[in-house]
């Protein structure tokens, strides 16, 4: 009993730190995570919008740079602006939704553009959304499975 006891333990714990391991970032992901750093310093933001905070993370098989944006503009000169900065930089429109918060429609959307493995993400807060930020842009890598992974 008492040894049946200690190979759970063992087994436990060995899967415990597989788990662990498993989310560590490796070259692969650090790779990806410098190139999407790289990628979002190109992308000119609409005239008079300021970056509120930007958001770096990546794990064992995803990557992600975030830019939160205060400004005035309207989900028509958002998606009019990054459509032809992102075109300009080899993304392509992959689609959009509109975005319900707690059940409200707040006039949120969502926008996708792929370049390769990595996806852009435009999301509108929406005109009648009670947050201090206009829009953000986001770019990943192994999050969203709408762009081509190698």
């Amino acid at each position: 009993m008492i040894r049946r006891l200690g190979v759970a333990i063992l087994i436990g714990v060995s899967v415990l730190l597989l788990l662990w391991y498993a989310t560590l970032p490796n070259a692969e992901t650090e790779r990806h995570q410098s190139t999407l750093e790289q990628e979002i310093k190109k992308i000119q933001l609409p005239s008079g919008g300021v970056v509120r905070s930007i958001s770096l993370r990546h794990r064992a098989n995803h990557a992600l740079v975030d830019e939160i944006v205060e400004g005035d503009f309207s989900y028509g000169d958002l998606r009019k602006h990054y459509d032809v900065v992102l075109a300009s930089l080899g993304w392509r429109v992959r689609g959009e939704k509109t975005i319900r918060e707690w059940g409200s429609n707040n006039g949120g959307q969502v926008r996708w553009y792929c370049k390769g493995p990595y996806e852009a993400t435009l999301q509108y807060a929406g005109p009648s959304a009670n947050h201090d930020w206009n829009h953000s842009i986001a770019l990943s890598w192994g999050i969203g499975r709408r762009c081509k992974m190698p």
